[in-house]
């Protein structure tokens, strides 16, 4: 009879129960973006007794929670890479699951939690990133499934481009849905497809485009838990497909989510992380202005400050070169930017003055950003207004926020209504509230006045700019629809 299994060893020393660790492999396979397993002792059990062998996947969730590379998986057979393995982070589960008594000790200390939404945090992302950065492309080969050519990886990439470009004329929900479509397509390529190095690197980088995406629209939206599954996935398919700039990308928008979701102190392990793989002076500002960001959340001023003027720096000495991805990554764009840091460090005044400096640039600039992160600018603007008792110009910040989109997005209505039923007491106010819609993604004539334009019958089709025009159907994420889909919308265009 064999001794025992290397599962059953690892599982003990990191201190759980069989019913524990089946949790822990289930929650991590979901967010993992792996989909989704059924958590039972009895399936442990089986494993641990060498009856059963856990499949691919669920192999990957077990791999990542005793850190080690994927890449081993390959080369080593099951259960023998577990032999490589270390004890999982069992105070850290514990905190996720259930709230328990060490994160209580630690929100009686008065640390700053991150939300329930986030599950990669502290060590958990620390252990992440330096696994998957570690492990950058090129991607593995794949056979026995559908074949992908090269044809049909150029076919791919013009969708992701195309979709890309479609974020100012859908109106941001219908745009997260397509984009959703869009990634479960690729992801499915991923798992069934047949490809060699060379076109899995290429079908990596549009999985990683398609998740980054997805990622930013769930952060506007207030889809933390999305947010996450994308920006975590996102960053695991550039790293694989070995290209630095989309690796840059992924983590932008893996600190954008912690910025909007998530403890400040972890987006300066995203920030360190990334620093190491930072190809271009433009991800650069980026990357110092996140800094600055999560150091004001952390009521570090001056530190907040000094990252300001280093990101100035750097943008004026050494970003003569604009990649198209960082296109927008200009003056303007650092006006804005400066604007946030000091919201973020509670200075509305002076972020209000930043910010009417960016609103005079922005008419001279390509900057233009997406609608849903406009919108919710606009909502800080409108908060800063509310603090200095510009009551006036914060309604008007609303109502500009809300206009953006033919469709009011649910989110920015709640978040809407949340500010000014703060001010309620005040009349400017509470006309206004009277004028937000009951059901997000309704108007009718009555809050006609208040958006500054006439409702229409089918808001969805309603493009940013230009005349009103029919938007075709959403895909169902069936790859040959896909390719229809975007072959159709180039057509029309």
């Amino acid at each position: 009879m064999p001794g025992q299994h290397p599962l059953a060893r690892l599982r003990q020393l990191s201190g759980e129960t069989q019913s524990s660790y089946a949790q822990l492999i289930s929650e991590t396979y979901a967010t993992l973006g792996l989909g989704r397993i059924q958590a039972t002792r009895e399936k442990v059990n089986r494993w641990e007794n060498w009856k059963v062998t856990p499949t691919y996947k669920t192999q990957l969730a077990i791999a990542y929670v005793h850190h080690i590379p994927e890449e081993v998986l390959g080369k080593v057979a099951w259960p023998l890479w577990l032999y490589r393995g270390k004890p999982a982070a069992r105070e850290d589960h514990r905190d996720r699951l259930a709230g328990g008594s060490a994160a209580s000790n630690r929100a009686s200390a008065g640390e700053t939690m991150p939300p329930t939404g986030i599950s990669f945090a502290g060590p958990r992302l620390a252990s992440f990133l330096g696994s998957t950065l570690a492990q950058a492309g090129p991607a593995p080969a794949a056979h026995g499934g559908t074949p992908v050519t090269p044809v049909a990886i150029s076919v791919l990439e013009a969708s992701c481009s195309s979709l890309r470009q479609q974020s100012f004329h859908l109106p941001p929900l219908s745009h997260y849905r397509v984009a959703q479509a869009e990634y479960h397509a690729l992801r499915q390529l991923t798992d069934y497809g047949s490809y060699d190095r060379s076109v899995g690197a290429r079908l990596y980088y549009c999985v990683a485009s398609a998740a980054e995406q997805c990622a930013r629209l769930a952060i506007g939206l207030g889809d933390t838990e999305r947010a996450e599954h994308f920006t975590l996935n996102s960053v695991r398919f550039a790293s694989g497909s070995g290209s630095k700039l989309m690796t840059e990308r992924s983590l932008d928008a893996l600190c954008c989510l912690h910025l909007a979701a998530g403890d400040p102190r972890d987006v300066l392990t995203i920030t360190a992380a990334a620093s190491a793989t930072t190809a271009s002076p433009h991800n650069e500002v980026v990357l110092t202005i996140h800094e600055a960001r999560a150091q004001a959340r952390m009521r570090n001023v001056l530190a907040s400050l000094r990252l300001v003027e280093q990101a100035t720096v750097i943008m004026n000495t050494r970003a003569s070169f604009v990649d198209e991805h960082y296109a927008a990554v200009n003056e303007t764009w650092l006006h804005a930017a400066a604007s946030s840091v000091l919201f973020d460090a509670r200075f509305p005044r002076q972020a209000l003055e930043r910010y009417e400096t960016h609103c005079e640039s922005r008419t001279d600039s390509n900057y233009q950003p997406l609608p849903i992160v406009e919108m919710r600018c606009l909502l800080k603007v409108a908060e800063a207004h509310f603090a200095v008792g510009n009551v006036e110009a914060a309604v008007s910040a609303v109502r500009e926020a809300l206009s953006i989109s033919a469709t009011p997005v649910r989110r920015v209505v709640e978040k809407s209504r949340n500010i000014l039923q703060r001010y309620a007491h005040l009349d400017p106010v509470r006309a206004a509230v009277e004028f937000l819609p009951t059901v997000p993604g309704q108007r009718n004539a009555a809050t006609d006045e208040f958006y500054g334009h006439p409702p229409v019958d089918n808001p969805a089709a309603v493009r940013r700019t230009g005349p009103t025009q029919q938007s075709p159907e959403t895909p169902t994420g069936r790859p040959g629809e896909l390719a229809e889909f975007f072959e159709g919308r180039r057509t029309e265009s």
